[in-house]
């Protein structure tokens, strides 16, 4: 990677979506037979669709009616003392690949993007009110730690490889062993090895989505450990919103970061049951998936930033 001089990562977002200053769910109250029932219409993990190209120009104007529906407050826990960031790099990457990731993920505390959760609509009472606080604690290199290299097919297919990985990493003392405010980034290579691709079964149907289970770890901590899977994007080029360029010379890398962002802002608001419309279950990234704006309100630098990054229209 060439030097870059000042280093910037200008952020295309703006509001499409907007959180609901009464907290009391649209169906009844929580925990009633109707909104429970709602619950269990949601279907999990949440995931991010794949990009459909319609061509269409989106403004402010011309939001659909999903779009323009209001999130609500479902009762149930969200981050808001703090998200510490465990990034788990699975199979082969590059130096520039890793510099990219963690120059993203380490601007992101205090940028006038992540800020939008943290006071623009969830600041109303103690148990919403986010902290801002969001940091990335750790990056860990994992080779190949499910030994799919010595399988014929290199293919990781199941929600329990990818606990699987995680347990691994906290197991052998290489992340935070953190249920309370830890979000683990699971990033697929599509390199396994110098020699072997890697393919994450399923892949383009999903693009990237978080979720979580509950674990008692080795150590005794007991939680729902929260995570977010997010495949290198240059195998789907239809999970992104970048064609057939992008700012840092990578475009599956810099794919990953649009669908990265979606990720981690649901995650801190919706790791269970907490920020979402009741007709569908959308959560506040859903809106306006592939949908990029860009005005003088919400251009941002960020620190140790990259180049400019396309990333999606909050919230």
């Amino acid at each position: 990677m060439k030097p870059l001089g000042i280093l910037l990562i200008v952020l295309l977002v703006n509001v499409c979506v907007y959180a609901d200053d009464n907290l009391s769910p649209d169906l009844s109250s929580p925990g009633s037979e109707a909104e429970k029932r709602h619950k269990a219409t949601i279907k999990r993990p949440k995931t991010r669709p794949r990009h459909q190209k319609t061509g269409k120009s989106i403004t402010l104007t011309n939001l659909s009616p999903e779009q323009n529906k209001k999130i609500k407050y479902h009762e149930d826990p969200i981050m808001k003392d703090g998200v510490n960031l465990y990034l788990i790099l699975y199979g082969l990457w590059t130096q520039d690949q890793v510099t990219i990731l963690q120059k993203f993920l380490g601007g992101l505390k205090g940028s006038p993007w992540y800020d939008i959760i943290v006071s623009k609509y969830y600041s109303g009472t103690a148990r919403t009110k986010m902290s801002g606080e969001i940091n990335l604690v750790t990056t860990y290199m994992d080779a190949d730690s499910l030994n799919i290299s010595a399988k014929t097919t290199k293919i990781i297919s199941t929600e329990a490889d990818f606990q699987q990985i995680i347990q691994n990493a906290i197991n052998g003392n290489n992340v935070a062993d953190d249920p309370d405010n830890g979000l683990y980034l699971l990033l697929f290579s599509n390199k396994l090895d110098a020699t072997n691709d890697l393919t994450i079964k399923g892949f383009c149907g999903w693009c990237g989505y978080h979720w979580g289970w509950n674990w008692t770890s080795p150590n005794n901590n007991s939680g729902y450990y929260k995570y977010a899977v997010v495949p290198n994007h240059i195998t789907c080029l239809d999970c992104t919103g970048q064609d057939v360029s992008s700012p840092n010379g990578d475009i599956g890398v810099d794919g990953m970061i649009d669908t990265l962002a979606h990720e981690i802002v649901e995650a801190a608001t919706d790791s269970l049951e907490g920020w979402y419309t009741n007709a569908t279950g959308s959560e506040n990234a859903d809106k306006c998936s592939f949908v990029y704006f860009s005005t003088g309100e919400t251009k941002t630098q960020i620190a140790d930033g990259s180049k400019k990054v396309l990333i999606i229209t909050l919230i």
